[in-house]
């Protein structure tokens, strides 16, 4: 229902109240604005963390060393500096009667 101003009860407790509403609700709209702004702020340094980030990852994998030997994996035939662990003939047998410490420094 629309009423002309001229009809319409002007209370002051009610206009009080309607002052102080639009009062809040320009508050609440400049809250609203600043967060606005802080979460774009937030977004803009994620997005530079996430570049950084990802820089150093680069950077890290740049500077590790190899894990193979320049000449690639070798077998264990095609190592003579390395030492077997385990006899060549004798099986399970010998391994039970000297503990492997013993087989590899000779004790």
């Amino acid at each position: 229902m629309s009423h002309p101003k001229s009809q319409v009860h002007h209370d002051p407790l009610v206009e009080e109240l309607v002052a102080e509403l639009k009062d809040r609700v320009a508050f609440l709209k400049r809250a609203l604005d600043r967060r606005s702004v802080e979460a774009k702020r937030y977004q803009q340094i994620v997005a530079g963390l996430m570049q950084t980030n990802n820089q150093l990852a680069t950077q890290m994998h740049q500077l590790e060393a190899p894990q193979e030997p320049l000449g690639g994996p070798q077998s264990a035939e095609e190592r003579p500096d390395r030492v077997d662990a385990r006899p060549a003939t004798g099986g399970a047998q010998e391994g039970a009667e000297h503990p492997w410490w013993r087989r590899m420094f000779g004790e």
